[in-house]
């Protein structure tokens, strides 16, 4: 989209009501309302003006917020994070109100939350991810967790929620005797945790408006020591990523094509962000999508799009205006 034409969005969605829904219910509540105020800081800038509303903690509350926009039918920026706001849940009920929001659709939004459900449509359709094992709440304490060890041939493991954000639950396991308790402290986040190979290799993320890649950013932690976790995104002093824009001579042979067909797959739209990361001999693996991506001061995606000198404030507007358009 040219600047002319954001301009001229910019200008019709003067005269509309923007809301930012940020906050709600999930585990990532607080990381959210910094997205949110993100988000309406940019918006206003831009002489747009934006709103944030806090769903709140409360589930049947929140729902109650989001049905009360139907009458003034504002244009929604989706801002919420984890379970209740990537999840699909907003999404379809938004739908169900016919109030136009910014992102993906109900359906690919609950498919891209669900990490196990969206990795076998990966294996399925040839999308390169690393091989996994699903473990129930229920069944935790009756698995034979010495063969789910040996079936990944004893190396160290990466466990995490299925339905989380922000890394939260995420942690690696190097030693057996560790494995059952990373696997009950994941669990605190969801009724399932996914069990993965460690890859010892670069982490990489990369930004998709559409299919059209908007950035990569190369994560500077120590990739043979640790996990680019949730206190690594969120308290570093330093910035844990380094931006790049989609032409960089140092971005990987095959790392955008990758991650583009990860979005493809999930039926992603408007704003994702797609992690990858490589294991020792440099093949490439998706992680996982994130349908709704951080906008904080400390988020990824913002830095993406001004690195790549689309600028944060034109993906915002066009996010809105593709609310008008319908698509």
């Amino acid at each position: 989209m040219t600047s002319a034409e954001i301009k001229r969005l910019a200008q019709i969605l003067r005269s509309r009501r923007v809301v930012v829904l940020a906050g709600g219910c999930s585990a990532e509540r607080e990381i959210s309302l910094l997205s949110g105020a993100s988000i309406e800081v940019t918006l206003r800038r831009a002489g747009i003006a934006a709103d944030v509303v806090d769903p709140g903690t409360d589930e049947s509350e929140a729902f109650r917020v989001i049905d009360e926009l139907r009458s003034s039918r504002p244009l929604v920026f989706v801002a919420l994070h984890g379970a209740f706001g990537e999840d699909g849940r907003i999404q379809q009920r938004l739908e169900r109100n016919k109030v136009a929001f910014t992102g993906s659709a109900s359906d690919a939004s609950r498919i891209a939350f669900e990490k196990s459900r969206l990795k076998t449509r990966w294996v399925a359709e040839g999308v390169r991810t690393a091989p996994f094992a699903v473990i129930g709440h229920d069944f935790v304490d009756r698995l034979d967790l010495d063969s789910i060890w040996r079936q990944f041939g004893g190396k160290a493991l990466v466990v995490k929620p299925t339905a989380s954000g922000s890394s939260l639950g995420v942690g690696r396991v190097d030693r057996f005797s560790d494995f059952a308790p990373r696997i009950h402290d994941a669990l605190r986040f969801g009724c399932e945790v996914m069990v993965e190979p460690f890859l010892a290799g670069p982490e990489w993320s990369v930004g998709f408006y559409d299919s059209d890649c908007i950035g990569v950013n190369r994560i500077t932690t120590d990739e043979t020591a640790g996990l680019f976790d949730y206190t690594r995104k969120y308290s570093s002093v330093a910035s844990p990523f380094e931006p790049m824009s989609p032409s960089a001579s140092g971005i990987p042979v095959g790392l955008i094509p990758l991650a583009k067909d990860a979005v493809r797959s999930a039926g992603a739209r408007g704003m994702s962000r797609v992690d990858v990361r490589e294991d020792s001999s440099g093949q490439m693996f998706v992680l996982e999508i994130n349908t709704v991506p951080g906008f904080s001061a400390k988020s990824q995606y913002p830095r993406m799009a001004e690195t790549s000198g689309i600028g944060f404030e034109s993906l915002c507007i066009r996010a809105l205006g593709d609310c008008i358009l319908g698509h």
